[in-house]
């Protein structure tokens, strides 16, 4: 059953809320096939509060069970992973290479999804070459909450690119 995997650095802040945001997108998927986990996990620790905050702004519940966790490479068997940022995905492919054909920055998934629309995760892996490198969501662990609300507007409009990846990725 394929799954979709959000990473970012320590899973308090940004895959958290594209986890939070993929799950209300798609409530008919069960919430275990939408995960998240950090490369740097503050293992255990819950949702950052400035991001509970941003997401309660746009009337989206935060789960209150959310823990952060550590990534693991089996975290990515049948898994769309998606990083927060070049590097990620980077290291990403050192710690799991056979995930490398299903593993996009956000961003960069968001831009194929605007350039290929309708066209497979193996199309976009195929196609990545062609299109310019997407810019990073900036962390906003240690910002005020403004840049929270900036960073998941950026999140949410990345994540509306590619509603119709993930509906046929979901085989919805």
């Amino acid at each position: 059953m394929n799954t979709v995997l959000f990473i970012c650095q320590g899973n308090i802040c940004r895959s958290p809320m594209a986890e939070t945001l993929t799950r209300q997108y798609f409530p008919q998927v069960d919430p275990s096939r939408i995960r998240s986990a950090g490369l740097g996990a503050v293992v255990g620790a819950g949702m950052d509060g400035r991001s509970k905050a941003a997401l309660a702004a746009a009337n989206i519940p935060a789960d209150a069970s959310f823990v952060s966790r550590q990534f693991t490479a089996p975290m990515v068997d049948n898994a769309l992973v998606l990083t927060m940022s070049q590097r990620q995905s980077a290291e990403l492919a050192k710690l799991a290479p056979n995930a490398i054909p299903r593993t996009f920055t956000l961003g960069e998934l968001a831009a194929l999804c605007r350039t290929y629309p309708g066209e497979s995760v193996k199309h976009m892996h195929r196609s990545r070459r062609l299109i310019e490198p997407a810019p990073d969501i900036p962390d906003p662990v240690r910002e005020d909450p403004e840049v929270f609300h900036r960073t998941l507007e950026l999140i949410d409009d990345y994540l509306r690119d590619i509603d119709d990846l993930f509906a046929d990725w979901f085989e919805l």
